[in-house]
């Protein structure tokens, strides 16, 4: 359902400060009472002078600048030339009625791209106030996204003994608690492969091996690892791994969190000792058991079942964590509980490997009694009877539910931050961010019935980026209404080159297809387009897909250059340039699933 034009932008306009400066007090009163109830502040001032000095005072405030042009004591366009000196990025708006090009031509080369004739159509500046309004708020988004994501890298750092590594096992990150519990300095980590960290014992019994095994072909890896520090002392860590998987699922790199339990394994080889003395009395040795448990439920969510899954025991630390009371998650059956998160068959696996008196580790999902899921790296070790018999298992979990969903917010921050960015990019020439909203979902359905299905959601996430490159495009030309001048035309082509500059050296998939998708959304199948004229196949898919979508789109829409085409002309223009502009194929599977597009253009009207 479309909103109120006019509503949205008062939305808009609620968020904003202005500086008004108008010399004729009639005017002036008539602006100024119909802006101060659309606008969260207003300030006024009687001549260009007033106005900068309001400016001056106030301009951590002021998001948006409305000035007269001919005033006393200064006049709107030196107000403004001392205002870009201040602050270049400041949107200015300026009220003349001379139509004379000396001033626009002088307002462009101060910086000034807002312009509107007197007597000024309230509705006119309503409109080209709200559309700069919208554009700082993306911006000032943007900027609160960024802190968010500051927030959870740090939030992991100060919890977490942490390292990254890159795709063969590099590292590229170390924070400060890793370095203090080894005594290496991050910066002789960085650079190293992680073995770095084990000790020569584990590396030569093949446990290395396993870990990047186990990463690679299960995205999961957990044990008991042991260290060597700097110095050379040994330290024992509870290590589990996560593989890092790009949008297309392909590995990126890898995480590696450890507990130190350098303590515990001591104290247990204690207590080992202590109960192995023939004469230790009994009780003494019961006394030393409990304690053990005791550090167990401290440190530890456990839990037990019998062999048929029916739970035994659960420490306060398991029950705590799915949020039940007492004892009463006693007596139910494991599996219920527990949903595992990597495999539909591996609660199977689990069942195998008990009957063959095996220890398995996974990463499982657990249901609390809210209903709400808790994700834990668990570990089930059999516990045999004199027979060597399994008769219970004992279950060991750690909660990793916080550093997974922060992993999963960091992701889905990192996307939201490509579409504001395009989003920014089509509010500055004079789109609307539906623009981009309608052209990735069109590329999708393209890739979706093209045989690109594997591709689709990078290709949906990377065509919002496809005309990043006129961020750098003069407003004047940008913004014209009318037809641009062969010079103009030739800085507008540019656009494409600029965006796939900005991406080609990233190293991330959708970037390096948003650089594609920049360069060859310009190019024709027969050869006629830009940067490159390009012919065919030698076009990438991505840019032949954007270019119906982008197309299809724009011809359906109003532009300050021109009004929207009808559906019957738009069908026509693309059946005559099947072969010329777009690829035959790709337009056939536009026409064979017309239905779709149309449903994308409906439910994302301007």
């Amino acid at each position: 359902m479309s909103t109120n034009p006019l509503k949205e932008a008062v939305l808009q306009l609620k968020t904003i400060t202005v500086l008004y400066v108008e010399d004729e007090l009639s005017a002036r009163e008539e602006i100024a009472y119909f802006l101060e109830s659309k606008v969260q502040k207003l300030y006024q001032a009687k001549d260009g002078a007033e106005g900068l000095a309001l400016f001056e005072k106030y301009q951590d405030e002021i998001d948006i600048v409305i000035t007269d042009i001919q005033m006393p004591n200064m006049n709107g366009l030196d107000m403004a030339k001392h205002i870009k000196e201040l602050s270049i990025d400041m949107p200015i708006v300026v009220t003349s009625a001379f139509n004379d090009s000396e001033y626009l031509f002088k307002a462009i080369e101060i910086g000034i791209s807002h312009y509107i004739t007197k007597p000024v159509d309230l509705m006119q500046l309503i409109q080209k106030s709200a559309k700069i309004a919208k554009n700082l708020n993306l911006q000032k988004a943007l900027i609160k996204t960024q802190k968010s994501l500051e927030y959870y890298q740090k939030a992991i750092d100060e919890r977490m003994l942490l390292t990254k590594c890159d795709e063969n096992g590099v590292i590229t990150y170390v924070n400060d608690r890793l370095s203090s519990m080894t005594g290496f300095k991050a910066d002789e980590l960085i650079g190293s492969f992680e073995s770095k960290l084990w000790s020569e014992a584990e590396i030569n019994e093949g446990k290395y091996d396993t870990l990047f095994e186990k990463l690679k072909n299960e995205h999961y890896y957990h044990d008991v690892i042991m260290y060597s520090t700097k110095e050379g002392a040994s330290l024992v860590v509870d290590l589990t791994a996560f593989t890092i998987l790009d949008d297309t699922n392909e590995i990126e790199g890898y995480i590696f969190i450890r507990n130190d339990i350098t303590e515990l394994i001591n104290y247990r080889k204690l207590l080992e000792s202590r109960l192995n003395v023939n004469k230790q009395d009994l009780r003494e040795k019961i006394h030393f058991l409990s304690e053990y448990q005791k550090a167990l439920d401290l440190g530890t969510a456990l839990c037990r079942m019998d062999i048929t899954g029916k739970i035994t025991y659960a420490n306060k630390t398991f029950i705590d964590l799915l949020g039940f009371e007492g004892d009463e998650i006693v007596g139910n059956n494991y599996f219920k509980v527990c949903e595992f998160g990597n495999g539909s068959n591996s609660s199977q696996v689990l069942k195998q490997n008990i009957h063959q008196k095996k220890v398995y580790n996974t990463s499982a999902l657990h249901k609390s009694i809210k209903g709400k899921h808790v994700h834990l790296s668990s570990a089930y070790i059999p516990i045999f009877d004199i027979h060597h018999e399994v008769i219970e298992i004992v279950c060991i979990h750690h909660d990793l539910t916080e550093i997974i969903e922060l992993n999963r917010e960091i992701h889905d921050t990192q996307r939201e931050l490509i579409y504001t960015l395009g989003e920014v990019t089509e509010n500055r020439s004079n789109e609307t961010g539906n623009h981009i909203k309608r052209v990735a979902e069109y590329a999708a359905i393209l890739a979706k019935y093209s045989g690109y299905e594997k591709d689709v959601e990078v290709i949906k996430i990377a065509s919002t980026m496809h005309d990043i490159g006129k961020i750098a495009i003069e407003d004047s030309i940008l913004k014209k209404p009318g037809k641009l001048t062969t010079e103009e035309f030739t800085r507008m082509k540019e656009h494409s080159i600029i965006g796939y500059h900005l991406f080609k050296n990233s190293k991330r998939p959708i970037l390096q297809a948003a650089a594609i998708i920049a360069k060859d959304h310009h190019e024709k199948w027969d050869g006629s387009g830009y940067p490159d004229g390009l012919k065919a196949d030698d076009i990438h898919p991505y840019g032949r897909m954007v270019a119906i979508a982008d197309v299809f789109d724009a011809l359906g829409s109003d532009r300050v250059y021109k009004k929207a085409w009808d559906l019957e002309r738009i069908y026509a223009l693309l059946k005559e340039e099947r072969g010329k502009h777009f690829d035959p194929q790709f337009i056939d599977v536009f026409f064979e699933h017309l239905d779709k597009f149309l449903a994308i253009r409906q439910q994302y009207a301007d």
